[in-house]
């Protein structure tokens, strides 16, 4: 499948899972004050980059099929 190669898959896991951890919320813009903006962010990059590898890696594996 060309269209989940390389990158692209892992970008996009990356920037869904930094939604639905509140990266992109009020929280995480900063909006509501800066400790929960750095918090916001800091657990979005922490939980998201792993979550996207793992998701990018079971992508991969069900694709790249004998």
């Amino acid at each position: 499948m060309a269209l989940l190669a390389g990158g692209d898959v892992l970008t996009l896991l990356f920037f869904l899972d930094a939604y639905f951890l509140g990266g992109f919320g009020e929280d995480g813009r900063g909006m509501k004050g800066l400790s929960k903006g750095v918090i916001a962010t800091a657990k979005s990059w922490a939980l998201g980059i792993p979550i996207s590898v793992m998701g990018f890696l079971c992508v991969e594996a069900m694709t790249n099929r004998p």
